[in-house]
């Protein structure tokens, strides 16, 4: 068996976010949102490249 070399504490939010990331339910993204895109999304609605 293999340990976590770290372990992380999540809430609840972060725990579904997590899942969806895992699970391609925020496909295309394969990552959390940087400044640049989070701001684009909110304003545009897209990724910033998109």
């Amino acid at each position: 068996m293999v340990k976590a070399a770290f372990t992380l504490t999540l809430n609840e939010r972060q725990r579904c976010d997590l899942e969806l990331l895992l699970t391609g339910g925020f496909a295309p993204l394969s990552q959390y949102l940087g400044a640049a895109d989070y701001e684009t999304v909110l304003t545009r609605m897209r990724l910033a490249d998109g």
